[in-house]
This record gives C-alpha cells, sequence and structure tokens, in this order.
C-alpha cells in the first residue's frame, strides 16, 4: 500500500477498537467505503467527519484528525479572560437565539457544524474568531455586542444599559433581548 496522501487518526483508533469499516460506517450513517478512504488517507479527513467519526471511537475530533492531543486550546487561567470567554459565549447563545432559523442552519450558513457553534454558546470551546465575524456580518449582528458587550454607534443610555455582562444578565432575566442593530 502506497503512503496515505492525508494522514490521520483513523486506522490506529479503529484497529484499537477493534472496530471494522463497515461497522464504523453503519454507526457514523456513511458507506464502507467512505470510511476506507478516510482510513487510508485517500480522502480528507475534515474537521465535520471527525466531529461524527469521534463518539464511535470514544475519540476526541482532535485524535482522529490525527493531533497529538484532544487538550486543544487550553483552558485560561486569568480571571479576566475566564469572564471574557463566558460573557462572549452568553451573547453568542442571545445572538443565535434571536436569529428567527434553526440552530443547524445558521452554523451552516457560517461554515461550521452544529456542534462547534453548540460549544461556541457553551463555552465548551474557544470560538473561531473568522466564523464568529461570519455571524455578525450575515445576520447584522454587531460584533462589538458580541466581542465586547458595546453597541458603539448609538445612545451612550443603551451602550449604558447593554455594555457590561452583569447587566446583559440582569436583561436577559426581564426578558429577550435582540443583538441587531440598524445602520444608520
Amino acid at each position: 500500500m502506497t503512503a496515505p496522501i492525508y494522514p490521520n487518526g483513523l486506522d490506529k483508533l479503529m484497529t484499537s477498537a477493534g472496530m471494522d469499516g463497515q461497522a464504523l460506517a453503519d454507526k457514523v450513517g456513511t458507506t464502507k467505503q467512505q470510511i476506507n478512504k478516510l482510513r487510508h488517507g485517500t480522502r480528507k479527513m475534515t474537521r465535520d467527519w471527525a466531529e461524527k467519526i469521534a463518539p464511535h471511537l470514544d475519540a476526541c475530533p482532535a485524535e482522529v484528525i490525527g493531533l497529538p492531543s484532544c487538550a486543544g486550546d487550553p483552558r485560561p487561567s486569568d480571571p479576566r479572560e475566564i469572564e471574557f470567554y463566558e460573557d462572549l459565549a452568553w451573547r453568542l447563545k442571545v445572538a443565535v437565539e434571536a436569529i428567527d432559523r434553526q440552530k443547524g442552519d445558521i452554523a451552516d450558513s457560517i461554515g461550521v457544524s452544529q456542534s462547534r457553534m453548540s460549544n461556541w454558546i457553551t463555552n465548551q470551546n474557544k470560538p473561531d474568531w473568522f466564523g464568529v465575524a461570519k455571524l455578525c456580518r450575515r445576520y447584522g449582528i454587531s460584533a462589538d455586542w458580541v466581542l465586547l458587550g458595546e453597541l458603539r454607534g448609538l445612545p451612550h443610555e443603551w451602550a449604558d444599559r447593554w455594555g457590561s455582562a452583569w447587566e446583559e444578565r440582569s436583561a436577559a432575566r426581564r426578558g429577550p433581548v435582540s443583538p441587531a442593530h440598524e445602520s444608520s
């Protein structure tokens, strides 16, 4: 057999799990041929494929792709950074809920999987900044609001009302908030 064009960790994981191509294909909902192409590296292992396959091999997507560990981004230790990512996740959740579409459709429209977007809004993973920018641009959401909690260019009273995470959470208890804004 020739060297794989797209090396990954699938073959090693399947061997250690004692799973053949057909069994994994049945669990993932694809064909044995597709799994074998991924396994032998004749087809590129994408993030979406890795996310579909990983749970069935008791692995994380990084291991399926062939990365050395599942650690991913290290969790921040600075309290300000922790608070930033918690607030960012909350604002992303509010933004996604304010868009009148299914989460899967929103994720598809910005080029990420639904599980990846769910990990962003539950603060399980740091967001992909390009994906956040696409979300903001596509749905007319203020990037200042999503990233910083500030609504720039609006009256000072509005920015004061919605600018801090504590006030945003208080507002959420009062009712839904739409981060969408109209350009003037």
